[in-house]
């Protein structure tokens, strides 16, 4: 159970209907985009650990895809993923200020094909909306790993 603004929530997709409500500002996700100095090397990282399948790809420059959902009014959405290269040189040493949380069906799974791949990763941990795990990307961005209790 979550507590926000004194209201209680079952689930995060409550949390997210009442925000979207209250706001009328913010509905869902639109994307993830990240830039790197290899977006190749990023990509194909991705697509290795977490079994993507890159939907457009345009030379070593940019990979995205879209994950569909279905969003209000039964009306199929989507958020995109998107690995592109960056126009500047980025700081590998600068600290990283932001976690990419991917939701996953099956933490079991999720964890066994991270061995399988060789990947370290730390956890799995329980908490009260459900399993956890961490990983590192190649430009040192952190990756949660999520399964939601529902």
């Amino acid at each position: 159970m979550y507590k926000t603004q004194g209201r209680a929530h079952k689930n995060a997709r409550d949390i997210v209907s009442f925000f979207s409500k209250s706001t009328n500002m913010i509905t869902q996700i639109g994307g993830v985009f990240i830039k790197s100095n290899n977006a190749r090397e990023l990509a194909d990282w991705y697509a290795d650990r977490f079994d993507l399948k890159y939907e457009f790809v345009m030379g070593e420059k940019l990979f995205g895809l879209s994950l569909f959902y279905i969003g209000e009014e039964d009306k199929k959405r989507y958020t995109v993923f998107s690995i592109s290269q960056s126009d500047d040189k980025l700081n590998q040493e600068a600290p990283k200020t932001f976690t990419l949380n991917l939701r996953v069906l099956n933490m079991e799974e999720a964890l066994n094909h991270l061995k399988y791949k060789n990947q370290a990763f730390r956890g799995p941990e329980t908490h009260d909306q459900g399993l956890f795990a961490w990983v590192k990307d190649p430009d040192g961005n952190e990756v949660e790993i999520w399964q939601d209790v529902d």
